[in-house]
C-alpha cells in the first residue's frame, strides 16, 4: 500500500476557519496532516513557544508539500521560508493573485520563488501534485 501523501497548513490564528476547511479536504482525500497547530492555544511562555515552533518546523520537514492561506502572520512566513530552503512544493491559495502585489506593502518576494505556485483554490492542488509526480 503507498503511504499517504503528507502535508502542512501554514496561515495565522485568525485564519483558523480556513485551515479546518482545508484539512477537511485533504483528510477527505486520504492525505496526512504532519501538524495541527490550531488545537493549542496562544501561550506567550518561551518554553511553550520554544516547543510549539520545534513542532512546526518538525511538520514542515515531515510534509511532502506545504499549504500557504494568507493572511498569514510571521509564523506563516517563517514555515514558507523553511519549506523554500527544504526545497518544499508550496502552494499558496490566492483567489485574487493580483491581491498579492496590493496588499499595502506587505507583499513578499518569495511568493513568487520557483518552488512556490500560486492557486485560486484548495481543490486545485491535488491536480499540481499528481502532475509534478
Amino acid at each position: 500500500m503507498k503511504p499517504p501523501i503528507k502535508y502542512y497548513i501554514a496561515t495565522s490564528f485568525q485564519n483558523k476557519k480556513g485551515h479546518a476547511q482545508c484539512r477537511r479536504f485533504f483528510a477527505d482525500m486520504g492525505y496526512e496532516l504532519t501538524f495541527d497547530w490550531t488545537v493549542y492555544p496562544f501561550i506567550p511562555d518561551p518554553y511553550v513557544m520554544y516547543t510549539m515552533a520545534t513542532k512546526e518546523i518538525d511538520a514542515v520537514k515531515a510534509a511532502d508539500f506545504i499549504v500557504v492561506l494568507l493572511p498569514g502572520g510571521r509564523g506563516t512566513h517563517t514555515e514558507l521560508g523553511a519549506a523554500l530552503s527544504l526545497d518544499k512544493p508550496v502552494f499558496i491559495v490566492a483567489p485574487h493573485p493580483q491581491q498579492l502585489l496590493d496588499s499595502q506593502g506587505l507583499t513578499n518576494p518569495f511568493y513568487y520563488h520557483a518552488s512556490v505556485q500560486l492557486v485560486s483554490r484548495v481543490e486545485n492542488i491535488p491536480n499540481k501534485i499528481e502532475s509534478a509526480a
